[in-house]
């Protein structure tokens, strides 16, 4: 039985966190893009303001307020629940923040980079070896990365290496 939403948004980047949930879509009715948060499991939200449309969301695994941000411009930090944000050093991409030092982005090339310090500084770690559709965490060095090609590729070492754990 759906409690939130049903037929008002389509939200394209999800995420939860506990009771605290975000999304970033459109209204059905408008197709107006919105950035809603919700302390309490999706029953209520609040609309907050972006710098630019999403096209991916980390919440950090350990305070539930703090979230990383990815446009197709730049990358963003809230410590607020989405009140307030700043920009990020790092390309954009897709993102999974597994552990508080394990801050992960894949580009649209299939580049994996790694910020220990919550996107303060980038190292490159790896190569997906194809443009991601979807990035998730597992464990703090297990990674899953969807192609466009509907190949499922997997990591085991923090993005390093990377190989098909299904392909169509």
């Amino acid at each position: 039985m759906p409690i939130s939403l049903l037929g008002v948004a389509d939200f394209h980047v999800l995420e939860v966190a506990g009771r605290r949930v975000y999304g970033f879509g459109s209204e059905y009715k408008t197709r107006q893009a919105r950035f809603l948060t919700s302390a309490d499991g999706g029953k209520t939200w609040r609309e907050r303001k972006v710098p630019e449309p999403l096209v991916s969301l980390a919440v950090h695994p350990d305070n539930t307020r703090q979230l990383v941000s990815a446009g197709e411009e730049a990358l963003h930090i809230s410590g607020t629940a989405g009140a307030t944000w700043r920009a990020l050093r790092g390309a954009p991409g897709l993102l999974a923040w597994p552990r508080a030092d394990r801050l992960y982005v894949a580009g649209s090339d299939g580049a994996v980079s790694l910020s220990a310090d919550t996107g303060r500084s980038w190292r490159k770690v790896g190569e997906i070896g194809g443009a991601p559709a979807a990035l998730e965490s597992v464990t703090r060095d297990r990674l899953l990365a969807a192609l466009h090609d509907g190949t499922i590729k997997q990591s085991r070492d923090g993005g390093r290496t990377w190989t098909v754990r299904s392909s169509p």
